[in-house]
């Protein structure tokens, strides 16, 4: 059971980075009813404000602390010889890598970001490219990873590829997919 605090940060679903600004109890007009909410406001969300209800474990199970820089070093050496499978049906392969994107677990998005970029590195000895469809899922996953990363680790964005390939040992003149 997560515990959240006023001032904590998370990650909520599809809303990113959002800061706790407390629990509220709210009344439902239409049943007659009170429900506490966590009350969370976007890092980059133009002062909205959204309500988490405290008792629904399916919104509950889209939020998540924020990673330390610890949990994100471990993170990123764990996927360190992982890839997925490519799957040669680029339909299917979208499908996967939607599903992978929408569930954003760093550990798949790192292990995916891992793959198409190996993808990518095959295709270019070849003189050919990804598809349009494969870097765009290459640079969503990114994203994600680049923002959530770059807030724990308290670091611009821009900074966060480097950061990995230096946890990785690569040398910094190495692209490693991961960002700029």
């Amino acid at each position: 059971m997560l515990t959240l605090n006023t001032n904590d940060y998370v990650r909520y679903g599809t809303n990113g980075i959002c800061k706790v600004l407390g629990r509220e109890w709210k009344s439902n007009a239409y049943h007659g009813t009170k429900r506490e909410y966590y009350v969370l406001q976007p890092v980059k969300g133009d002062g909205i404000t959204l309500y988490v209800p405290a008792d629904n474990d399916a919104l509950l199970a889209k939020m998540a602390p924020m990673l330390t820089q610890d949990e994100i070093d471990e993170l990123i050496l764990s996927v360190k010889d992982e890839q997925t499978p490519w799957i040669l049906d680029r339909t299917a392969r979208n499908t996967y890598f939607q599903s992978v994107l929408r569930a954003g677990e760093f550990r798949d998005l790192l292990v995916l970001i891992r793959s198409i970029y190996l993808k990518r590195q095959e295709l270019q000895r070849e003189q050919k490219k990804l598809s349009f469809t494969d870097e765009n899922a290459l640079k969503d996953a990114e994203t994600l990873v680049r923002k959530d990363f770059a807030f724990s680790l308290n670091i611009p964005e821009a900074e966060v590829g480097p950061y990995i390939r230096a946890v990785l040992g690569i040398p910094s003149d190495v692209q490693s997919g991961t960002g700029k």
